[in-house]
């Protein structure tokens, strides 16, 4: 499953302009933790957030007396700017972190946990067409068992080419367990690498699966492929 396949759209977003009560407006209004920003031509500029806003406002009533001074310029000048803004551009975090409309399921999910950030916007041709949240994440994960294994056994055979046949396919509890025989080990080793990507997918079990031929030590053979030359 791809970002395009269940990303939400279309995308709630503000412009750099608007000023913090209206940001907070929108966010309550359509119950999300969080916007793009982008310009009047759609693009993205940066994401603004819950988080973004409640440092701005508790940064409001400090910076006081002589510790506040000190501890105002010991701040980079992107982090004072941020915390005294008034507008989106001004408090947003950029550059946001994207993701295009084929990333996978499980790109998504890395990109999320590696940059700890609660949404990825979608971006295609420099415009943001979704946005996926860990909440989106996380409903992925509610697929049935029985949707599941068939999923599997689609993307065997379109994606892999694979006869699903030969295996055994259950899933339980969203971790799938696959055992039988393929051709090589290089193709038992893609097949769980494609199994663990499916949608819904917690984990993969294929302590069960053989293959008949061990590809990895099979030496190609040498010696020149030239044409002999014509006397």
């Amino acid at each position: 499953m791809t970002a395009r396949e269940f990303m939400s759209t279309p995308v709630v977003s503000v412009q750099p302009e608007a000023t913090i009560k209206h940001v907070i407006e929108q966010m309550a209004a359509h119950r999300v933790s969080g916007l793009p920003v982008v310009d009047r031509q759609g693009h993205l500029m940066g994401v603004i957030s819950e988080s973004d806003i409640l440092a701005r406002l508790e940064h409001g009533g400090k910076g006081t007396g002589l510790a506040g001074l000190v501890g105002h310029f010991a701040q980079p000048f992107s982090a004072i700017r941020k915390l005294h803004g008034q507008t989106a551009a001004e408090i947003m975090t950029a550059p946001a972190i994207t993701a295009g409309p084929e990333a996978s399921f499980r790109e998504l999910l890395h990109l999320m946990t590696a940059h700890n950030v609660n949404r990825l916007p979608i971006v295609e041709g420099g415009q943001v067409i979704g946005i996926v949240t860990r909440a989106d994440i996380l409903r992925t994960m509610t697929r049935a068992d029985t949707t599941i294994t068939e999923d599997v056994r689609w993307h065997l055979i379109h994606d892999l080419w694979v006869d699903p046949t030969s295996l055994e396919i259950t899933t339980r509890e969203g971790i799938v367990t696959i055992s039988g025989e393929v051709g090589t080990r290089s193709e038992a080793e893609l097949v769980k690498r494609w199994v663990a990507m499916t949608e819904g997918a917690v984990d993969v079990d294929a302590s069960g699966l053989r293959y008949r031929l061990d590809d990895r030590h099979i030496v190609p053979p040498t010696g020149s492929l030239e044409s002999p030359r014509r006397k």
